[in-house]
């Protein structure tokens, strides 16, 4: 009864053996839950090879191609009843396919992959199970990899004496597998409240900040945004610059904790000292060895010797140093520098060697980003293979989930402003390859081929809804 025969052996054979049912599985603890099983992964390798399913074929993966009526009835009820699956009747064959209750593509942060390409694997499901009984899930994900490192070694350069293991390479390595785990993939959302008359879904690529030339563009104009609204409205300010002593701590995760509690209690310390909440842009960035570091700078405040004058806009170097060492044990390495605006940009000196510009010392990174997202996953991979360690640091970001930068609310722009409202109207559903998502989300879909939002009058966004980086 079976159609296609060989294609269907081929598959039977890989969800054959020995079956786990995972512990989120409805048929978990029911009786035949082992052949429910073999039909859901049978259902779902089709669709994430992007196909849909024939029924009889299911059944005949399951069974054998000799399956009786009750066999058939069994699992055409599952299917039927289940909300982890969609029949198509009208069909003929009816057709199943799963919904996004139980597709699952292989993480988007997966393992290497045992294949050449990094394809992730399609049975992710009984890797979460396994991982759920075991509680072993330190190497999963690129991600996870990285912080697995951050959360046993303080710094990951080779030292000052080069006598330790040198993580950076590995760290880059990892941002590639993810980005080749992400590029071309799909997202694909559901409307919230259904809307007569336009379409119920939504599908366009999937995009974070570092694959996607725009998010990095538009980190760029928010950045330069914020100086450029100080620069309006101070002509001084002071450029703090906090560093982590690795010595006072056990591992970067450790240190990296601490430094950004301690920065931020620091920020809110000012508004006593200074006699008003102050208006700052902070930057973070990582030293060679790894660990964080942070760039603030205070506007319209002047730099002074000694003691800060309390209730006066004046910061000085005695006085952060005795909160950053002192007070929080973070680090003694504090440095106070005076900025002054020129020509609607800030300047921290100007000199025989020429001006040097707040917006280029410190937007270093954010255009180093701009860089990262036209490089292929396989030129990361041949940088760090190489031992080019230029963009390293991004991987810190992608690992610790850090913003490049931060600013006082009176000095953010809308140029990184999705908050139209629209992102509450979407509910995400699910990230894969375009021909994986099943055809009865595109058949009432919004498609978005290059992430851009739809066509005015279709109520929708490309930009809402999909997963943060």
């Amino acid at each position: 009864m079976a159609t296609n025969a060989d294609p269907v052996r081929s598959l039977s054979r890989k969800i054959a053996g020995g079956t786990h049912v995972g512990f989120a599985r409805p048929w978990r603890g029911e009786q035949y839950a082992e052949h429910k099983e073999r039909f859901f992964r049978y259902v779902r390798q089709n669709r994430y090879e992007g196909k849909p399913t024939q029924i009889q074929e299911a059944v005949s993966a399951v069974y054998g191609g000799d399956y009786d009526t009750t066999q058939y009835n069994r699992l055409m009820r599952l299917a039927k009843r289940c909300d982890w699956f969609v029949v198509d009747s009208d069909a003929y064959p009816p057709q199943v396919e799963v919904t996004p209750d139980c597709f699952r593509v292989g993480g988007l942060e997966s393992a290497v992959s045992v294949s050449a390409k990094d394809t992730p694997s399609c049975d992710s499901d009984l890797q979460s199970a396994e991982i759920e009984e075991t509680g072993d899930e330190s190497r999963q994900y690129p991600r996870d990899r990285i912080q697995s490192i951050l959360g046993k070694r303080v710094r990951l350069d080779s030292g000052k004496y080069e006598d330790k293991h040198d993580y950076r390479q590995e760290l880059l390595r990892e941002l590639a597998t993810y980005r080749s785990q992400i590029d071309g993939k799909y997202s694909y959302l559901k409307r919230k409240h259904a809307i007569n008359g336009l379409p119920d879904y939504l599908a366009l690529p999937y995009t974070t900040r570092f694959n996607d030339a725009e998010k990095a563009a538009s980190i760029q104009r928010g950045f330069t945004g914020a100086l450029e609204t100080s620069a309006r409205r101070f002509d001084v300010g002071a450029m703090v610059s906090l560093t982590v002593d690795g010595n006072r701590f056990e591992t970067n995760a450790d240190a990296l904790e601490a430094a950004t509690k301690a920065k931020s209690d620091w920020i809110n310390r000012e508004e006593h000292q200074l006699g008003g909440r102050p208006t700052y842009l902070c930057v973070v960035d990582f030293q060679e060895n790894g660990l964080i570091h942070f760039h603030v700078c205070v506007f319209g405040v002047r730099v002074v010797d000694g003691e800060t004058e309390t209730g006066e806009p004046t910061l000085s170097e005695k006085h952060v140093r005795g909160y950053w060492d002192e007070k929080k044990g973070i680090g003694s390495q504090v440095a106070v520098q005076p900025i002054h605006e020129r020509e609607g940009d800030w300047i921290l000196h100007e000199d025989g060697g020429g001006r040097q510009t707040v917006r280029l010392y410190l937007g270093k990174r954010i255009r180093q980003l701009a860089d990262l997202v036209e490089k292929s996953p396989e030129e990361l991979k041949q940088m760090a293979t190489d031992g080019n360690l230029t963009m390293w640091r991004q991987a810190m970001f992608f690992a610790t989930g850090k913003q490049y930068y931060t600013a006082s609310e009176s000095l953010e722009t809308d140029a990184e402003d999705d908050s139209s409202g629209s992102k509450y109207s979407w509910v995400y559903l699910g990230t894969c390859r375009f021909e994986q998502i099943p055809q009865y989300v595109l058949d009432d879909a919004i498609v978005c081929r290059k992430g851009r939002p739809p066509p005015s009058g279709t109520g929708a966004t490309a930009e809402v809804g999909a997963p943060a980086d």
